[in-house]
Formats: C-alpha cells, structure tokens, sequence
C-alpha cells in the first residue's frame, strides 16, 4: 500500500452553515511567522522526554491495544497551552519559545507525513480570540479555529475536508470548554515490499492467552537494525521514504504496558537510535491500528478540556502488486530469528530527528 499523507486544508472554506452559520476564525489570516530554532539536539532531547512521559501516563490508563501520536500531542499542547508557562517540565525545562520555534522547524520537515489540526470553541467565545493568537495557531501548527457548535455533522465535515477523505468521521464532547481534535493516517511503504509469497499465517498468542491464526509479513533472510537487552528483543526497518522507519519490541517477560510505563527517555532513545545491522529470519503480524481517543488526561495545563485524536496506522506488505524481494539462488542466511507472534510496541519513526510520531501497543489480535 502506497504511503499517503494527508495535509490540513488550511486555506479550504469550511462555512458550518450547520452551526448557525459560525466559520473558520483562521479563515483570512495570514499566519505567524515563527522563526525555526537550530537547536536540534536539545529540542530532540526535550520531545524524547515528553514522548515517555507521554506513554507512561498513557500505558497506566490504558486497557487493551494503544494508538497514540506523539508529535500531535506536542502540536496540541504547544498550540493550546497557556502562554505564561515559560518552562514546561512535560519538556525537561526547556524555554517555550524556543520549543515553539523548533518545533516549527521539526513540522516544516515533514515532507511526506502532515496532519490536520483544530481548535474549537463556543460560538459566543468568537471575540476571544485575537487575530494574533489565531495567526500564531496557523503559524506555529498549521491549527484552524472555529467559533462553533460541535455537532457530530460539523465536525465530520471538518475532518472529512481537512484530511482529504482519509477520515470521514471524528468524536467529541459536544459541550464543555475549548476541543483540540486533530488526524492522521499513515500507511507503511517498506523500503523492501513484502511479496505475496512472503505472506503467511502464524499463530498470535494474545495477551488474555487466546490464540489466532492471522496473516503475518515474513522474510527468511531480512536485513534490518537488531535490539536486544535485558528487557526486549526488537527490530528497526526502513521505510520507502528515507526519512521514516519502522520500530517494534516485543517484551521479553511481563506485558507491553508495563514496558511502556517503565521505559525512560534514555532508554527510548537507544532502541530509536541503537542496535546493529543483521540478517534476520523475521515474522510481523499484517495489522491496521485505528483508534479515537481524548488525551487532555495525560497532558496538564494544556488549556482544552478536550484533546482528541484520531489516529490510523497500518501495517501492510508495502506495495499494491506482488514483487520478489530476494532473487533465486540468494546465499545470504539469516544469523537468528524473531517472530513478533506475542504483544509488542511499536513506533513510526522520523530518522532525521530520532523522534517517535505514532506509538502503538498490541496486546490482542483478532
């Protein structure tokens, strides 16, 4: 399946005549210019930080499978947060102008992944917001703001036109304080498509101890970045699109949540950025991860009742037509082998950065 990206149609005229005819507040403003910060290391070093506390937070409440962004959460809580926290601890201490600035450079990075974001309030909360505030929300996260009822046809209409269809539906709380809702989706095109031939069904063994038959990506001889420690076995594959690349671990005892809540900033950047190159014998379940879910729980003075986000990962063979990776006669061997057929975690990863941008758990397959 050939990656899609979905970018915000900033620009698009979204007039909720449904809403009592309120419109996009961002609608004729020119945005910000943010100015991109080149402290790339320190800024990686913060959103690390962010990202495990992040799914701490979110591995201790959830209960089943998992799906959450990362990086939207930061555009969110950058986007939305009150102005007066200058040196948000959720990002090691760093100074708000200049996470602001260089998460602006991260964002304008991000060639062939986008997504759409809004910011939502009561129609008479319209005058509440100064024309700099709704420039800064453009500039900084590419952020639409309406003054409007959320009613389920409105909101559908938005996330139908700002993500070109991807999605055609989204929840929220119809009342209550402001709502950041923002999508994604993201399809993984592998650097080395698997073929039909590399499809085949494996026993998943569930978290609950049920197990399923289901389709699985293999590869007799794959070469990829292997992990491996006290804790986890895992393996890091690239994408298509050089930037983006693909991490999964699978627990060597315990479950993927206790993992999660125990894995800090340190160790997610070595399994981001570590391991080594080898010729694996390797399975991965076919797996497409969907979910909507309000985050504002795990993300404090954030300044919205509600952070909403609707999120769509899948794992695929990578290509629309079969190909055949190997040639006949290969002499290559693989050195060990790694079926992920128990829960695992795994992450889409921007390479240029280091960072994780989705976050997904599997503890039932089905």
């Amino acid at each position: 399946m050939k990656f899609r990206c979905f970018a915000a149609a900033l620009s698009a005229a979204i007039l909720l005549t449904a809403c009592g005819g309120s419109a996009e507040l961002t609608k004729h403003v020119k945005p910000l210019d943010i100015t991109p910060i080149d402290g790339t290391q320190g800024f990686c070093d913060a959103q690390m930080q962010f990202t495990a506390s992040l799914l701490q937070k979110a591995a201790e409440k959830s209960d089943g499978n998992l799906l959450i962004s990362p990086y939207l959460a930061a555009s969110a809580w950058l986007t939305a947060a009150d102005e007066s926290i200058q040196n948000p601890e959720l990002f090691g201490g760093m100074a708000r102008a200049e996470l602001n600035g260089s998460f602006v450079k991260w964002r304008n990075s991000q060639t062939a992944f986008q997504a759409a974001q809004s910011l939502w309030t009561a129609p008479e909360q319209r005058g509440s917001f100064s024309s700099d505030y709704l420039r800064f929300c453009l500039g900084l996260s590419g952020t639409q703001v309406f003054a409007a009822e959320r009613s389920p046809e409105a909101l559908n209409q938005w996330v139908t036109d700002a993500t070109g269809g991807a999605f055609t539906e989204i929840t929220a709380a119809q009342d209550g304080g402001k709502a950041m809702l923002s999508a994604a989706a993201y399809s993984l095109s592998w650097d080395k498509p698997y073929s039909d031939n590399e499809v085949s069904n494996v026993l998943f063994y569930n978290a609950d101890g049920s197990q399923k038959s289901l389709p699985f990506l293999c590869k007799d001889a794959d070469t990829a970045i292997y992990l491996e420690d006290d804790t986890v076995r895992g393996i890091r594959r690239s994408c298509k699109e050089t930037q983006y690349a693909f991490l999964i671990l699978m627990p060597k005892s315990g479950s993927v949540s206790d993992l999660l809540q125990n894995m800090t900033a340190e160790q997610l950047t070595d399994y981001v950025r570590g391991g080594y190159e080898r010729t694996i014998r390797t399975g991965i379940p076919k797996y497409t991860a969907e979910d909507t879910q309000d985050i504002a729980a795990l993300l404090p003075d954030a300044g919205c009742e509600q952070i909403v986000q609707c999120l769509r990962t899948e794992i695929g063979q990578g290509t629309e037509t079969a190909s055949y990776s190997l040639s006949l006669g290969s002499s290559e061997k693989a050195d060990t082998q790694i079926m992920f057929d128990h829960p695992f975690a795994f992450f889409v990863l921007d390479r240029y950065y280091g960072l994780p941008l989705f976050v997904g758990t599997v503890e039932q397959l089905s």
